[in-house]
C-alpha cells in the first residue's frame, strides 16, 4: 500500500561562523521548530546561531531533500558526503528552489538569536541605514529570480531605485512585490535584502554599525 503523502519544508539556514556555506535540510514541523532545534542542539552547533534565510513547502519532503541533494551535489562543492553544509550563496539556493512547484514559506520574526529587522530589538528604535551602508553601496531584494538592485545614497539617507527613493529596505522590498507578487503581507527588508561588499552579496541583517 502506497504511503501517506505528507507535507514538510525544504530550508536553508546560514551561520556567520560558516561564510559561504548553507545548511540544506528538510523537516515535517515548521522552520521555525527546526531553528529552534538546531541551535539547541550540543551536539553540531556552532559558537554563534543559525539564521533561517528561505524555505518552500513541498509533498513528500524527505523526496524531495535527496533530490535536491544530489542536484546540489552536481554544481556545488558538499562539504562532508554525510553532512547537509554546501558551499552555496543565498541567491544560488532560492534558484535551486524555485525548480520546485512550491509554495515560498514567508519567514517570521520569532527566530531564536534573531535581530526584529524593522525595530531594534533593545532600543525599540528603527534603525537607521546611514549607520549600516556606505554612500553609494549597493542594495538588492530577490524574489523568485527577479532581482531589484538599488543604490544607497548616504546625503539623502534613502535607497534609489528605478526613479524612485525609498526610506527603508522594507519600502523598497514592498514596491518590489507589489510587482511580483501583489498581496503579499509581511514583509521585512532587513531580513531580505542584500548588500554588496567587495564583490559580494552579504545579508544585511547580519550587519553590524559601521565604524567610522
Amino acid at each position: 500500500m502506497e504511503s501517506e503523502i505528507k507535507e514538510g519544508y525544504l530550508y536553508a539556514f546560514s551561520n556567520t561562523c560558516m561564510p559561504g556555506i548553507l545548511k540544506v535540510g528538510m523537516t515535517e514541523r515548521t522552520p521555525e521548530e527546526r531553528l529552534r532545534d538546531a541551535n539547541r542542539s550540543d551536539t553540531w552547533r556552532p559558537p554563534t546561531p543559525y539564521k533561517l534565510e528561505c524555505a518552500i513547502k513541498v509533498n513528500n519532503p524527505l523526496k524531495k531533500e535527496n533530490i535536491l541533494h544530489r542536484i546540489l551535489e552536481k554544481y556545488v562543492p558538499r562539504i562532508n558526503p554525510e553532512r547537509e553544509f554546501f558551499k552555496i550563496t543565498i541567491e544560488e539556493i532560492r534558484l535551486f528552489f524555485s525548480l520546485f512547484d512550491s509554495e515560498i514559506y514567508v519567514i517570521k520574526n520569532e527566530d531564536e538569536g534573531e535581530i526584529e529587522e524593522v525595530k531594534d530589538v533593545k532600543n525599540k528604535k528603527s534603525r537607521d541605514m546611514k549607520k549600516y551602508f556606505k554612500d553609494g553601496q549597493n542594495i538588492r531584494h530577490n524574489i523568485d529570480g527577479s532581482s531589484w538592485i538599488g543604490e544607497y545614497d548616504s546625503h539623502k539617507n534613502i535607497i534609489s531605485y528605478n526613479g524612485k527613493q525609498y526610506k527603508t529596505p522594507t519600502n523598497f522590498a514592498q514596491d518590489h512585490y507589489k510587482e511580483e507578487k501583489p498581496g503579499k503581507t509581511n514583509v521585512n527588508g532587513w531580513k531580505e535584502c542584500e548588500c554588496e561588499i567587495e564583490g559580494r552579496w552579504i545579508s544585511i541583517s547580519s550587519l553590524s554599525e559601521l565604524e567610522y
